[in-house]
């Protein structure tokens, strides 16, 4: 059935349902198809919780918020515990401890495949994690929407101490109506007596309109998953039963689908001319749809640009207490932290825009259903805005050595003073040489007055030469006096250091108790009022202009790709119309014996189709 299918997809040029049908048919094909159950409910139902029960890693990471719109598969029965990150820019990356897997680190990530050594779960089942229903985050419905359609049944998780929703029963019809079956898991049951269990097992089960034997009563924090294990059990003995319901149903809504199509196509060429008329309508249909296309992208944008004015509040109203909290406290690294704080809130605030700005475009296209300006096209239902990013913020402050430039020097001057004031007072000033000795002299030479000339300056040269020299001691002195006292002070310098350290170690200072209390001294006057002086004037001048740049940027990129993607698919729709349209043509000029012959095929295709 799948291989006529596909004649006739290729038949009419529908070469995307011609890949669809190539999907489902390989996948039959597989002897050992594994049966992909996801776990749907409230988001606090236990999801991530019961999958930790279920695992022999037990790592995934339980949230009190709804962060990621990322996908995580379980794959059971494996030979280690290890996962694989797939992006949405088609890039991957294994991971050999899943403890590190933290769902704030995968805003780029669109599915997470975790290999489990388990055997609680069958090798067959894989189990996934999705995100909650009544998430408040388009981009977190978006993505189980997206993953629905691969589903072969559905594991419906609630919580024992929480009411049935709106979301859960309209969940279930729409599971109902794409022939999927349905089984209720009921979490946290060891909160309740068995009696209480019970009754709300007939109650939940009731007003979900699912039979008890489809639903099982577990407790992940006890480990009590027998009932859960029954469910497995009757998904893999009736797992064939299973794909191949689902296959059908598949195949059907894209044999529907062919059927639509060649309808449309014989109505239009009954005659050359009514298919001459056919292409020119494909050309106004286009144009009508580009047309549709701008008036939705100019309605969307009052309203993205009130999102992005509240995007840059938001920034601002979050960056200017973390950063001032950062920049006050103690022993931080605040330029590795600052970079990081900012990047990582002006990337949640970016994915929380691009989910609003999708939101935005699901709500303007409901608006439009059943009206002359109506765009069908499937990519308005799979439109993938996350590629698109901001980009890191580069941040350069120097905020760890702001306010302590002078630290060193300060500390040297009060190891020196420390230094002397070990010392004694020094001794008084460096006395002179014999003086009297010299006078004495020269008195003796002219004594009688009747000394000869010889003997008076011989008696000269002895008086200039006790002179010299008694000057000559006199400095010497002064400089030995000086060595000793340098000599002494350096002595006293290290005897500070030594006992400065000693006490550091013993009160956990690496560096000394001097330079802790010069550190402790600029930190409080210097450097915290400068950092957060510097932070402020950044945040103002600098972060903010660039940040409201870049979000503008952003916006309009994503609403530039809104209108290119949709655009693009149109173009194929009616290029695929166009192509189909012409085929006839040809064949109605070449011969019209020909030409009539191929409406007859088309015609029997529809009973085909129809029959399926």
């Amino acid at each position: 059935m799948i291989d006529r299918l596909i004649e006739i997809a290729s038949n009419i040029e529908a070469l995307s349902l011609v890949e669809t049908l190539r999907e489902i048919k390989e996948r039959t094909e597989q002897p050992n198809a594994e049966v992909i159950l996801p776990l749907v409910g409230e988001f606090s139902a236990g999801k991530t919780t019961l999958i930790n029960a279920l695992t022999d890693s037990k790592a995934l990471e339980t949230s009190t918020l709804p962060t990621t719109a990322t996908i995580f598969e379980i794959h059971f029965g494996m030979p280690s515990c290890r996962a694989t990150v797939f992006n949405l820019d088609g890039s991957s990356y294994d991971v050999s401890d899943i403890a590190e897997l933290k769902n704030s680190e995968l805003a780029d990530a669109k599915i997470v495949s975790v290999d489990d050594t388990s055997k609680k779960v069958p090798q067959s089942i894989t189990i996934v994690d999705t995100p909650g229903l009544s998430s408040a985050n388009p981009r977190h419905k978006q993505a189980l929407v997206d993953f629905l359609p691969i589903a072969d049944a559905v594991l419906l998780v609630v919580d024992i101490n929480q009411q049935v929703t709106r979301s859960l029963t309209d969940f279930i019809d729409t599971m109902n109506l794409a022939k999927r079956p349905v089984f209720l898991v009921i979490t946290k049951c060891d909160t309740k007596s068995q009696n209480e269990v019970e009754a709300s097992r007939r109650y939940i089960g009731e007003n979900c309109k699912l039979p008890l034997d489809q639903t099982a009563c577990v407790s992940a924090n006890n480990g009590d998953m027998s009932e859960l294990k029954k469910i497995f059990d009757t998904i893999q003995k009736d797992k064939n039963k299973i794909l191949d319901a689902v296959n059908g149903q598949r195949i059907r809504n894209i044999a529907k689908d062919l059927d639509e199509r060649i309808n449309e196509i014989l109505e239009k060429t009954q005659s050359d001319k009514e298919i001459r008329n056919a292409l020119s309508e494909t050309k106004d249909e286009l144009s009508a749809i580009n047309r549709n296309i701008n008036n939705l992208i100019d309605n969307m944008k009052g309203d993205v640009d009130e999102v992005v004015r509240k995007t840059s509040r938001q920034f601002e109203d979050t960056i200017f207490p973390k950063l001032d909290s950062i920049v006050s406290s103690k022993g931080a690294n605040f330029d590795v932290e600052v970079v990081s704080i900012v990047n990582n809130t002006a990337s949640i605030l970016m994915s929380n825009l691009q989910g609003e700005i999708a939101g935005i475009l699901s709500a303007n296209c409901q608006k439009r259903i059943g009206a002359e300006n109506a765009i069908n096209l499937q990519s308005l239902r799979q439109l993938d805005l996350s590629h698109l990013e901001i980009g890191p913020i580069s941040v350069n402050l120097g905020l760890n050595t702001m306010g302590h430039e002078n630290d060193a020097t300060i500390g040297k001057c009060l190891l020196v003073a420390g230094a002397l004031a070990c010392l004694p007072a020094a001794a008084g000033a460096i006395g002179g040489a014999g003086a009297a000795g010299a006078a004495g002299a020269a008195g003796a030479a002219g004594a009688t007055g009747t000394a000869s000339t010889i003997a008076a300056l011989d008696a000269a040269t002895d008086i200039a030469s006790v002179a010299y020299t008694a000057h000559a001691v006199k400095k010497m002195t002064k400089l030995q006096k000086m060595q000793q006292f340098a000599g002494r002070l350096q002595q006293g310098i290290e005897t500070v250091q030594t006992v400065d350290q000693q006490y550091g170690q013993q009160f956990g200072q690496k560096d000394g108790i001097i330079a802790s209390c010069v550190g402790h001294f600029t930190e409080q006057f210097s450097a915290k009022p400068q950092r957060q002086r510097a932070v402020r004037n950044y945040i103002g001048t600098e972060l903010l202009p660039e940040f409201n740049k870049r979000l503008n940027s952003l916006a309009q990129n994503l609403l530039l790709n809104i209108q290119q993607t949709i655009t693009l698919e149109a173009q194929s729709v009616i290029d695929e119309k166009e192509a189909a349209l012409n085929n006839l043509k040809a064949q109605y000029e070449e011969n019209k014996i020909a030409f009539e012959n191929r409406k007859k095929e088309l015609s029997a295709f529809r009973i085909e189709l129809q029959n399926i």
